[in-house]
Formats: C-alpha cells, sequence, structure tokens
C-alpha cells in the first residue's frame, strides 16, 4: 500500500484539483484509491 500526502498551508494553490485528477486516473487504470480530507472546510 503506498500512500501520498497534499500538504501546503495556503490555500488556492490547486491541492483538491490536482489530487482530485490523480485519483480519478489511477481509480480508471484499476487501482484501489481513498481520499481522506483533514481540512476543516472539507473542500474535497
Amino acid at each position: 500500500m503506498k500512500t501520498w500526502a497534499s500538504i501546503n498551508q495556503k490555500g488556492g494553490v490547486g491541492k483538491t484539483t490536482s489530487v482530485v485528477s490523480l485519483a480519478g486516473h489511477l481509480s480508471n487504470t484499476g487501482k484501489r484509491i481513498l481520499l481522506v480530507d483533514l481540512d476543516p472546510h472539507g473542500s474535497l
């Protein structure tokens, strides 16, 4: 199992967009994906 983290204290740098796009691509290749959002705003 691989674990990846996308971390940046500044907002609006594209973390959510990048992570969702990457997860979609990996899912399309047959990988099992779990996304966890620890941001209080919960934009995932």
